[in-house]
């Protein structure tokens, strides 16, 4: 029975998942602020889709992008510094039009140069054919020869001396410029085969310099690919472009690690990628920068459950308990609190923080019915057991709304908001075969919510 509740109760937590973004976009429309992020995002290539636009792309690393320049011009950043901060971040590969510079015009106008020579080379080659002496044709000098000597060798009323003037003429050495075919000058060939040579290799190098090298490995067939897969790309595109993504941004943040935004987005990359153990490294550093932040310690215990196997005991419940110490309100928080003591098997108080989260929740919200589903479910499972449960009823009004910051200080990175972290870890407490479906309810990005704070 008590399995059975957690399976239950992770179906539960599932659907709840599903639904918060919902939630958050319903309690807090703007449409002027859609309307220019829709502009810009329009202008910006998803990272992990194949020829979509980041306003186009249903990715979850794409609406968390969205989330970031939604947060960003929220605080007032202007358009193009937008741009540039995501540039910076990952390269001119994130532009979907890339821009027309020096280091680019091989990319932009080589094409059109290599048309405009191979054009050049073959009118130039059917003049000089066109243009060429009929006496200079070595097949017509040859069949006169062939002709005169037949002549000769069938004229047999006459004696040889007298044949032999005949056929001289005809037989008489061709000049050396009618010996051979017209040659061609070798300079042409020399330099179609330079430009055919040329042009790959410097658009090559270029491609490896700005663009996104490991897109080259989708021929090498992958067995799986964590990363949600967009649109028509298959498996292989997808991990290469996160892949490449997250290599450079490690590369940026070995330079300057002085950077919370940049450690925590690395961290919910390395997630995304079922690199748990780098995860909770990478969120080490974001929490070291920003201590005091209740909600990157609960994403940093989720990762480190993720790493030790998909248990909340140890390490993991010691950062939930001290993001609760930060925050008694976090939901993330709760809703991991409330699966490590389900893990434990203290039902009790697993409703107890369960019910605290619930108040949390818009009372009206889809989310809200769906928690209250959850512990329906919990309860039930404790008088089954006959275990006396809290007569304490699960309605009632929000202390907050679902959209409130977790801090008031919001950084330019925007993720997750705090309705849909808090509902995806209350799936962690039911039994998996594989930390993977943990990982991946964790990095479900919303178009909207709290990110991490500026340190202070």
């Amino acid at each position: 029975m008590h399995r059975m509740w957690r399976v239950v109760r992770c179906v539960a937590a599932a659907w709840v998942a599903i639904l918060a973004a919902g939630a958050v976009l319903a309690a807090d429309p703007d449409p002027a602020l859609d309307a220019r992020v829709h502009a810009l995002a329009a202008q910006l290539r998803c990272l992990v889709c194949q020829n979509q636009t980041l306003a186009d792309s249903d990715a979850d690393l794409a609406v968390d992008l969205r989330g970031q320049i939604r947060e960003q011009l929220r605080q007032g950043t202007s358009e193009e510094a937008v741009k540039d901060y995501l540039v910076q971040r990952y390269g001119d590969f994130v532009l979907y039009k890339p821009p027309v510079r020096p280091q680019t015009w091989l990319l932009w106008f080589g094409p059109l140069v290599l048309l405009i020579g191979t054009s050049v080379v073959i009118v130039r080659r059917r003049r000089r054919r066109g243009h060429a002496p009929p006496g200079a044709s070595p097949s017509g000098a040859h069949s006169e020869s062939k002709s005169g000597s037949q002549a000769a060798s069938q004229s047999g009323s006459q004696s040889a001396p007298q044949a032999a003037p005949q056929a001289a003429p005809q037989l008489a050495p061709l000049p050396a410029s009618a010996s051979r075919p017209h040659a061609r000058p070798p300079r042409s060939r020399w330099a179609v085969a330079a430009a055919l040579v040329t042009l790959p290799v410097a658009a090559a190098f270029l491609y490896f310099h700005l663009g996104n090298p490991r897109a080259l490995m989708a021929a090498i067939p992958m067995q799986s690919a964590s990363f949600p897969i967009s649109g028509d790309g298959d498996h292989s595109v997808q991990q290469a472009q996160i892949e490449a993504m997250v290599s450079r941004l490690a590369m940026r943040l070995r330079k300057a690690p002085d950077d919370p935004d940049g450690w925590y987005m690395l961290a919910r990359s390395y997630g995304a990628l079922e690199r748990f153990d780098d995860a909770a490294a990478a969120y080490a550093k974001a929490v070291a920068l920003v201590p005091d932040a209740a909600a990157l310690r609960a994403d940093y215990a989720d990762a480190l459950a993720s790493a030790s196997g998909g248990s909340l005991e140890g390490a993991p419940l010691e950062q939930i308990r001290q993001a609760l110490a930060l925050d008694p309100d976090e939901p993330k928080a709760l809703a991991l609190a409330g699966s490590a003591a389900a893990e434990r098997g203290d039902l009790k108080e697993a409703i107890r923080y369960w019910e605290h989260l619930y108040r949390l929740l818009p009372s009206d919200s889809l989310t809200a019915m769906r928690v209250a589903a959850n512990l329906a479910a919990a309860q039930s499972a404790m008088e089954s057991a006959g275990q006396p449960t809290s007569a304490q009823a699960v309605t009632g009004p929000a202390k907050r709304p679902g959209t409130q910051p977790v801090s008031q200080s919001v950084s330019q990175s925007g993720s997750q908001s705090a309705n849909q972290s808090a509902n995806q870890s209350a799936a962690r407490s039911a039994p998996q075969p594989a930390p993977q479906s943990d990982a991946q309810a964790v990095a479900q990005p919303s178009p909207d919510g709290p990110g991490l704070p500026r340190p202070q």
